[in-house]
């Protein structure tokens, strides 16, 4: 016969205290305890479900940043913090924290490609394509002439010059990201950089620049994974000519060689260390760019838990997740259900079981929907720059990016090791969830807004269920969300976040790559 729920909590709590001791959380108060695992155990999959939906609303428009359907996305969180009575974190009391975005990053465009005037492709922006730097304020090319320049590398102290036997004036060029040298990674930031890989063509009268992500990593089982986004996210582009992030697709259609082909020529080059760069006989483009309105505002919304010791309220656990997504394209809407409003709605669910508890944590909890992520983390970067409190007295940052898919009983638990403690926390919280976790051994900087915490020495715990073939595009819909997987999720993150808040020593962060 099955024991009585009542029966179960207390012989459930005193398995969590056992653990807690054994692993030195110094937890004190056995009825804390019993109230966290209470509380959890009210997270549920019908909440986390309803948020998404009004997240994902048409009337959202793909909440992208910045927009009214952002702006609509945006009042649904801070309404939620209000009603959880959770203390505004913005500017001026508000819940907003605002920051001015690029001027110009929201552009209209297209993109074609012809083979002897005979069109071979027309392409879809945030598919197929994503502009990266347009200079000026329109870009107009008809039947621009193509060519294939490998790393896009012009290093004669080095003894390597993919510009040296071809003339680009007047060409599109296409290039690889990353180097064919390993040797060279002392110089990596410098050579790989997309300041540097735009200048180049630049200083050779090249017309604009297609990057592509380096054929030598490609693998047909992470296809899904190319993600068109700014390569260099935190070097100030000077270019005078346009800067476009493209898929492998593109260039394999461009270009006409097959995906076999493209891997084995950037092996080749890697191997022996000589260029391989060509003009596309009789391959052209027509590519148009406009940019409209003046520099656009974005708003993170932030709400905060202020914790109950007069010492330790002055640190703060993070618990963040991004709001935005890709907006509309033509009559297609990118409703960002997995990306990322599964994210958000755990958000909203862990703020929810904090606001519920009787005595909240020692250390503050500072809950964060943050704005333009899918254009360089601008929302999460510009957060570690004004605090509300201190990112020196920030002890652990909490992601949720994408978690809604895949695996029902599976999650990556990315970066727990940039923390031992944490580490052990995060382990000794999920034996009373039951999800599967997968620590993989990248942390996935620069790809979600974890990466400025960690590049300040703050601890992280990523929540990513990894990518779908859905990803990016219009097919991210509420329906294909897995809501028994977001409960398990929003319960491992709640116990993990209140653990660490309510220990009286701040776990310590580890530099893990």
């Amino acid at each position: 016969m099955k024991k009585p729920f009542k029966v179960l909590i207390p012989m459930f709590v005193a398995r969590l205290l056992s653990a807690c001791l054994a692993s030195e959380m110094e937890l004190e108060e056995k009825s804390k305890l019993q109230e966290v695992v209470e509380v959890s155990a009210k997270i549920s999959s019908s909440d986390l479900m309803r948020h998404a939906n009004i997240l994902c609303s048409p009337q959202n428009r793909g909440r992208e940043s910045p927009s009214n359907g952002g702006r609509r996305a945006a009042r649904h969180i801070a309404d939620e913090f209000r009603n959880l009575g959770l203390k505004p974190g913005g500017q001026a009391g508000a819940y907003y924290h605002f920051f001015k975005l690029k001027p110009g990053y929201r552009i209209t465009s297209s993109l074609e490609s012809f083979l002897s005037a005979i069109s071979i492709g027309e392409y879809e922006r945030g598919r197929h394509y994503m502009p990266i730097h347009t200079p000026n304020t329109r870009v107009d090319f008809d039947n621009l002439p193509c060519a294939l320049v490998g790393y896009g590398l012009s290093t004669p102290d080095l003894g390597y010059d993919d510009y040296a036997d071809i003339d680009v004036t007047g060409h599109a060029v296409i290039v690889f990201s990353g180097l064919p040298n390993e040797d060279w990674l002392k110089d990596k930031r410098r050579l790989s950089s997309l300041a540097y890989k735009a200048r180049v063509p630049a200083e050779r009268k090249a017309a604009c620049l297609f990057i592509v992500d380096d054929p030598a990593g490609w693998r047909p089982r992470l296809a899904i994974e190319e993600r068109l986004r700014l390569p260099d996210l935190h070097t100030k582009i000077e270019s005078k000519i346009p800067v476009v992030h493209v898929k492998r697709d593109f260039v394999i259609e461009l270009t006409g060689m097959s995906e076999f082909a493209l891997q084995q020529l950037a092996k080749d080059i890697r191997s022996e260390l000589k260029p391989s760069s060509k003009r596309l006989r009789g391959r052209t483009i027509h590519y148009h760019a406009s940019m409209s309105g003046k520099a656009p505002m974005g708003r993170n919304v932030i709400g905060i838990l202020p914790g109950r010791d007069k010492a330790l309220a002055r640190e703060a656990v993070v618990v963040g997740a991004h709001y935005d997504h890709l907006g509309e394209d033509g009559d297609g809407i990118f409703f960002g259900a997995n990306d990322n409003a599964s994210g958000v709605s755990a958000l909203l669910a862990v703020g929810k079981a904090f606001s519920s508890l009787n005595t909240p944590p020692r250390r503050s909890i500072v809950f964060v929907a943050f704005d333009a992520e899918e254009v360089g983390q601008r929302g999460s970067w510009r957060y570690v720059e004004r605090a509300p409190i201190a990112l020196a007295n920030s002890v652990l940052m909490v992601n949720f990016d994408m978690t809604g898919r895949n695996e029902p009983n599976e999650i990556f638990a990315g970066g727990t090791r940039s923390s031992a403690q944490l580490h052990e926390i995060h382990q000794w919280a999920n034996k009373n969830v039951g999800l599967k976790l997968v620590h993989p051994t990248s942390l996935r900087l620069g790809l979600s807004d974890h990466s400025p915490f960690y590049e300040r020495g703050v601890p992280i715990l990523y929540f990513f269920g990894g990518l779908t073939v859905d990803y990016h595009t219009t097919d991210d819909r509420p329906e294909k969300l897995i809501p028994a997987k977001l409960e398990l999720v929003s319960k491992l993150a709640f116990i993990t976040a209140w653990s660490v808040a309510e220990r009286k020593k701040r776990i310590l962060f580890t530099k893990v790559q």
